[in-house]
């Protein structure tokens, strides 16, 4: 087992050689992830990808690459705008083929990576394997969303609903939605 991920591997003699890449990359050397996510930077430092990728062949003589990547990452919650932890975990199990020819040939059981100059560039794939991983739509649980402009809510990017929450705090009671409509109206009919 190797500890570092080298820049580009030749994944055919990977694979005949049996070889697997085990450690941590940190998750801003993946540009296309950072730019999915709120914050690549957790609260201990920088967050990190665990990846483990083992390259083989199975018992159809088909070259392989399969493993686990793991990451916790800061996304925004599609219900209350908040940000949001997500554990990822992606287990790919992919074909390689050095070709469109041999690709279409394995068939529609495995997903198939074509690899055509001998060179195949791992960060790359860690990257892929974990876009793909990533919640099309992420959410807190139901209830556990926070309302916008809330204290402990990380996640209020934009000031939407903090005007609304100042008005509440300044009389210590929850209002009616059109409480402020009917004292615009009182006040306009205090003028005529």
């Amino acid at each position: 087992m190797s500890e570092s991920l080298p820049e580009h591997l030749d994944p055919w003699r990977a694979a005949k050689g049996g070889l697997s890449f085990v450690g941590r990359v940190a998750l801003s050397d993946l540009p296309r992830v950072v730019a999915a996510v709120v914050d690549s930077e957790g609260e201990s430092g920088p967050s990190l990808v665990s990846y483990r990728l083992d390259f083989g062949r199975d018992e159809a003589g088909r070259f392989l690459v399969s493993g686990q990547i793991r990451a916790q990452l800061k996304l925004v919650c599609q219900r209350c705008m908040g940000n949001l932890l997500v554990d990822v975990e992606a287990a790919p199990r992919v074909a390689l083929a050095p070709n469109d020819h041999v690709a279409n040939a394995l068939g529609d059981e495995l997903d198939v990576l074509v690899v055509e100059d001998d060179s195949m560039r791992l960060l790359d794939f860690i990257e892929d394997e974990l876009l793909l991983s990533i919640p099309i739509v992420p959410r807190h649980a139901p209830g556990a969303c926070l309302p916008p402009g809330h204290p402990v809510d990380e996640g209020a990017a934009s000031g939407v609903g903090e005007k609304a929450s100042e008005a509440e705090a300044s009389d210590g009671r929850d209002e009616h939605p059109f409480a402020v409509l009917a004292a615009l109206k009182r006040e306009s009919e205090k003028l005529n």
